[in-house]
């Protein structure tokens, strides 16, 4: 079977747009068979399509926690240590990578993401590392995700500055460094220098967040979905998985097709260099369907819980109505 190249044309979708998901095909040319194109995007309609009902993956999250993998987001957390780390004497170059701090938040964002980098699973054979039965290489993020005019690795070149300063400092005041930053987690004497510019950057981060109001997250929990087993969510899980069997891979959930994904990657690795390329390509491939099905049928059901979970609480809070209808 040839594998299905799915293009997801929804990199602008707007809370409340219908998604319409049309499948044609694509000549394939000689022995080498059709690619069924599935493209889904966003339509303005009454039909009875599922519905995106917020621009954020997870609204819930973002109402709670807030947003911390976008550009901006990571550029103010940086700026706040270089700030921190200044005014105790050290220089500290602000790391560029994108998606630091988890994957992208929004619908959009997402969506790019997929398109370009898949699961952002490694294909060097010298970064990938047995984490867990099941997933046998690496999530990282992707290499070429920073800044622009930044060069190599996940940080860029600020990464590499870093590195050479901290190796340019005394014994004593590599210690110090560390204590500033991290508070001595690095060094392993934590506890001793208190909260480190990391620690103060994230208290910022998160200052007026409902995560960070103790009466909040008495009553929220991570698990916002609820039921795994209502019948909403249980019938757009059906329908993702007939979803991927029609573009070419047949998984029965999410995690499954980025195991799937991750698999491949690794019977690949005692190959060939073009053995490998080819898996990594695969990879990008699963990880568009995946997220394009998810589009269609268990992104909105999911949003429509979480975003009833928001009213609750913005009603339970009304301190925070404001944040709750920007979710």
């Amino acid at each position: 079977m040839h594998r299905a190249r799915w293009v997801i044309a929804a990199t602008t979708i707007a809370a409340g747009a219908t998604l319409a998901v049309g499948v044609t095909a694509l000549g394939g040319g000689g022995s080498k068979g059709s690619k069924s194109q599935i493209v889904i995007a966003a339509a303005a309609s009454n039909s009875a399509q599922p519905r995106l009902v917020s621009p954020w993956v997870s609204p819930l999250s973002w109402f709670v926690t807030g947003d911390t993998s976008s550009l901006a987001a990571q550029t103010r957390y940086e700026a706040t240590i270089v700030t921190c780390m200044a005014s105790k004497g050290f220089v500290y170059y602000p790391l560029d990578h994108v998606f630091a701090q988890g994957p992208p938040a929004t619908v959009s964002a997402m969506t790019s993401y997929r398109d370009t980098f898949g699961y952002g699973l490694s294909v060097s054979p010298s970064s990938v590392t047995p984490q867990s039965p099941g997933s046998p290489v690496t999530t990282i993020g992707p290499v070429s995700a920073v800044v622009p005019g930044q060069s190599g690795g996940m940080a860029g070149s600020a990464l590499q500055a870093n590195e050479a300063y901290v190796a340019g400092l005394s014994a004593t005041r590599r210690q110090s460094y560390d204590l500033a930053l991290s508070g001595g987690l690095m060094s392993g004497v934590s506890g001793v220098g208190g909260m480190g510019c990391e620690a103060q950057a994230n208290v910022k981060r998160s200052a007026g967040l409902p995560i960070t109001d103790q009466s909040v997250r008495s009553v929220y929990t991570a698990d916002v979905i609820g039921d795994l087993s209502s019948p909403t969510l249980s019938a757009a899980q059906r329908a993702w998985s007939v979803c991927m069997k029609s573009a070419g891979w047949t998984v029965a959930t999410p995690q499954a097709a980025k195991a799937l994904a991750a698999a491949k990657i690794s019977s690949a690795l005692s190959a060939g260099p073009s053995e490998l390329k080819a898996a990594g390509a695969t990879q990008i491939d699963i990880a568009r369907a995946d997220w394009g099905c998810q589009l269609a049928t268990t992104e909105p059901a999911i949003q429509n819980l979480e975003m009833a979970q928001v009213a609750t609480l913005a009603q339970d809070f009304p301190q925070y109505a404001a944040r709750a209808a920007r979710a």
